[in-house]
C-alpha cells in the first residue's frame, strides 16, 4: 500500500514540477494579496490582529488555487478514468492528491510567512514553533476538505466559483479556530491557552473529517 501511495505521490509531484501551474499561481496570488491587504488593514492600532488576520486570509484563498486544479491534468488529458480503473484502492488516489496539495500549500506558507514578517514588521520568532504547530494542524484540515471539494466540483464548468461556495461555509469553524488560536498565542505566548478552546475543532478537521472523506471519495468518483 505504501509503495503504491509513494508512486502516486511522485506522479502528482512530477506532473506539477513539469508545469508549475499550481505552485507559481498560488505563490504569486499570495504575495499580491498580501500586498493589497497591507494597504487595506490598519496595522498601527492592532498589529497582531491585522497581521494574524491577513495571514490566514491569504493562506485560505491562495490554497483554493491548488484545490481547484487537483485533478485538472487528469481530467484534461482523459487519464482520470484510466487512473480510477487501475487495480489500486481508490482511497490512495485521494490521499496522494491531498498529500501533494499539502506540500504545495506548505511551500506557499513557507514563502508567505517571511513576507508577512517583512511587510508588517512583525516577528514570529518568539512563538515560532507553537505558531507553526497551529499552522500545521489547520493546513491538514484545510487541505483535506479542499481536496475533497475540488474533486466534487471538478466536472463543473464554474468549478472555481462552486468550490468557494461549498468550501468556505464548511471551513468557517476551522478558520475561526485558526485565527483565534494564533491571535491568542501571539498575544499571550501560551500554547495551552491558545488551543484550549479550539482543540476539538482541530481534532474534528484533522482526524474525523479526513477519515470520512477518504471513505466518501470512492462513492464520489463512482458517480
Amino acid at each position: 500500500m505504501f509503495r503504491i501511495l509513494r508512486i502516486l505521490l511522485i506522479k502528482d509531484l512530477l506532473m506539477e514540477a513539469r508545469g508549475k501551474e499550481i505552485l507559481v499561481a498560488s505563490i504569486v496570488f499570495a504575495l499580491l494579496f498580501l500586498f493589497l491587504l497591507y494597504f487595506a488593514l490598519p496595522i498601527t492600532q492592532s498589529p497582531i490582529e491585522s497581521t494574524n488576520g491577513a495571514f490566514w486570509v491569504v493562506v485560505f484563498f491562495a490554497s483554493t488555487l491548488a484545490f481547484s486544479r487537483s485533478f485538472a491534468k487528469e481530467r484534461d488529458t482523459g487519464s482520470l478514468e484510466t487512473l480510477l480503473l487501475a487495480p489500486v484502492d481508490r482511497s490512495l488516489i485521494f490521499i496522494s492528491k491531498a498529500l501533494s496539495n499539502l506540500i504545495f500549500v506548505a511551500f506557499v506558507i513557507t514563502i508567505a510567512l517571511p513576507a508577512f514578517a517583512i511587510f508588517y514588521n512583525f516577528s514570529f520568532l518568539p512563538v515560532l514553533l507553537p505558531f507553526l504547530g497551529i499552522v500545521t494542524v489547520t493546513t491538514v484540515g484545510l487541505v483535506t476538505a479542499g481536496t475533497f471539494m475540488g474533486t466534487l466540483t471538478m466536472q463543473s464548468r464554474a468549478r472555481e466559483m462552486l468550490l468557494l461556495l461549498l468550501l468556505f461555509p464548511l471551513l468557517i469553524p476551522l478558520f475561526m479556530g485558526a485565527v483565534n488560536a494564533s491571535a491568542t498565542l501571539l498575544k499571550a505566548g501560551s500554547t495551552e491557552e491558545a488551543t484550549s478552546t479550539w482543540r476539538w475543532i482541530f481534532f474534528f478537521f484533522d482526524l474525523f473529517l479526513p477519515a470520512l472523506m477518504v471513505v466518501l471519495f470512492d462513492f464520489l468518483v463512482e458517480e
